[in-house]
This record gives structure tokens, sequence and C-alpha cells, in this order.
């Protein structure tokens, strides 16, 4: 059964929608996943994703396609385990229609250069607005020293491709937030999530 069918059928939907709440595709790397080093199966108990459902009180439905250690190129080739194979092809039978981009973070741990992560995000963008999709670009928290030249990076591409934008980099981080000195905390997360619905269900609204 294919991924719209499968879902449609949970959720009695007929995409891009279920039951008129707009369906979201949330796509990235652990940050998005939820992994936290030393938790049970390494994930936080209330994954990200989950907690901007319920911060969202119905008003959209997200789903994760969010895979730990997902860097831009794997994403576009749908290797590392990514849960729907190459993006080209993904993105023509994906049911939702907003797509949250929220890449950057495995990217600077990798070492990914700027001029390299510049044209791949490009390429998930275009090639989710050519198959009739929303993308959405998300900047990353400053969870990491030096991380801010990605978050410049994604927030002046977006600006010139015309994609929403959702900025992180002043949500605080405080002592405690990353216990396992790179991924945040639950606490952290859930303040992450609670920005990410503030700034996402306008942009959901306005269409």
């Amino acid at each position: 059964m294919s991924l719209r069918k499968t879902l449609c059928k949970l959720l009695g939907c007929n995409a891009p929608q279920a039951n008129g709440v707009p369906l979201v595709g949330f796509y990235g790397d652990s940050l998005t996943a939820g992994t936290i080093e030393g938790t049970p199966n390494n994930t936080m108990a209330v994954p990200p994703v989950r907690r901007l459902n319920e911060l969202a009180g119905g008003a959209i439905y997200g789903i994760s396609y969010a895979r730990p250690g997902a860097t831009v190129a794997l994403a576009l080739e749908g290797g590392h385990a990514m849960p729907y194979g190459p993006w080209a092809s993904h993105v023509q039978r994906a049911p939702e229609h907003w797509m949250v981009l929220r890449f950057g973070g495995a990217d600077y741990v990798v070492g990914t250069p700027g001029d390299t992560l510049r044209p791949q995000v490009t390429t998930l963008v275009d090639q989710a607005r050519a198959a009739g999709k929303q993308p959405i670009l998300v900047g990353v928290p400053n969870l990491l020293p030096g991380i801010q030249g990605v978050d410049d990076l994604l927030r002046d591409l977006a600006a010139q491709m015309a994609v929403p934008f959702i900025e992180l980099a002043h949500v605080a981080v405080g002592p405690g937030d990353q216990p396992d000195g790179i991924h945040p905390s639950q606490a952290l997360s859930d303040r992450i999530a609670a920005e990410m619905v503030r700034q996402l269900l306008p942009i959901v609204r306005e269409g």
C-alpha cells in the first residue's frame, strides 16, 4: 500500500487534508526526530512532532519523516534509512501539501561546506515546489559554537527563494538544556516546538 493510501486509511483523509486539518510533513535530522543520548532507545519521551501536534490543538496534523544523522544530501538520495526513498520521487506522492524542512544540524556536524549545502537545499525546495508542495525552511537554534553560519545561510536562502522561514536562533539555550552535549533536553525541545507552532500556524492559515 502506498504512503498516501496508508495515511488516508489511518486518518480518514482526502489528502492533503485529514478531515479538514492540513497535513504537514516534518523533515530533518535528530533535532526533529527527537534523539537524546542516554535515554531509552536514545529518544526523548515526547518527540518534537508529537509535541507539535499537541501544541497545535488540532489545527494541523504533523507527520514525521525525520531521521537522526540526516543531512540534506542523504534526504535527496533517500539514503541513511530515510523512510521515503529519493526526494524527487517522494515529493510526487507525499500526501501533505506543507513540507517543513528542518535540516542543517547534521550537515554542520559532518562539515558540509556552505557552497555545497546551499545548492542542495535549493534542490529540496525546487523539487518540492515542482510537485505542487509548499516548502518551509527552518533555522537552527544555537546548540553548537559556529552553527549560526548555517542558520544565516538558511535564512538568506529562504529570502532569496521567497520561502517561509521559521526563526529558532532566538530560543534560549541554558545550562542543562543539552544533557548529552549536543541534543536538546525534553524541556528545550518542547520550547522549540512551541516556537515552531507559533510561527507555523499563521503560515498554514494564510496558505
